[in-house]
């Protein structure tokens, strides 16, 4: 609340926002929204852009995975589930 944005959503990840903080501040302000709104100015504003990121962007609205997306939009619940069950699984 001091101004360190980054410092305020770092720490905010810890919290579970149930709302009890809110419940005992003198100024009756609700910390769980303090913390949302650091948590998004951080991204937004403080955090470095992701490079892999804006190339997904990118393939996405160049329509790369147009044809893989309508064919499985197509296929049957059987069909999904053999396609996922024959998957690649990451080590």
């Amino acid at each position: 609340m001091r101004g360190d944005i980054a410092a305020i959503a770092q720490k905010s990840f810890d919290c579970i926002m149930c709302g009890l903080c809110a419940a005992r501040c003198p100024a009756e302000e609700a910390q769980y929204n303090i913390a949302i709104l650091a948590r998004r100015l951080y991204g937004r504003y403080l955090a470095p852009r992701s490079a892999h990121l804006e190339q997904r962007v990118e393939e996405i609205e160049e329509g790369v995975f147009n044809a893989p997306i309508a064919e499985l939009m197509s296929m049957d619940e059987t069909g999904l589930r053999a396609r996922y069950n024959a998957r690649e699984v990451e080590k």
